[in-house]
């Protein structure tokens, strides 16, 4: 998940709150964050339960940065989702020549279609 960042599955157990092991997790994955998955909640919204489990302290440490296609995602990993998925579609939207075309997001997620418009397919306005 993201530049620096790891994601452990939703079964597997925390344990009892030791930063320490979570720490050697990251460190042994080159990583500065450990972030436990989690279901979605059924709340309507579909907000995350992902935790982080460790991370280097203060307000960004769940900030984590995707890079895919030439685009940076960033987004605090603990309450927006990015699904991997549609990675084609958004490499396909990148590859339109869209010079000149105005682009609305209407969604105001992070951006999976709009970004990649914006930054290679040469939107004058998104």
């Amino acid at each position: 998940l993201g530049d620096d960042a790891v994601l452990v599955p939703p079964d597997v157990p925390v344990g009892d709150g030791d930063g320490a092991f979570w720490a050697r997790v990251a460190r042994a994955a080159g990583a500065s964050r450990v972030f436990r998955d989690a279901e979605i909640a059924p709340d309507g919204f579909r907000s995350s339960r992902r935790v982080l489990l460790h991370g280097p302290g203060g307000p960004d440490s769940s900030w984590v940065v995707v890079r895919e296609a030439g685009v940076a995602y960033g987004f605090d990993a603990t309450h927006t989702m990015f699904a991997r998925g549609n990675g084609s579609e958004r490499m396909r939207f990148g590859a339109l020549d869209a010079r000149g075309e105005t682009v609305v997001d209407l969604y105001a997620g992070v951006g999976y279609f709009a970004l990649p418009l914006l930054c290679r397919a040469g939107v004058a306005f998104a």
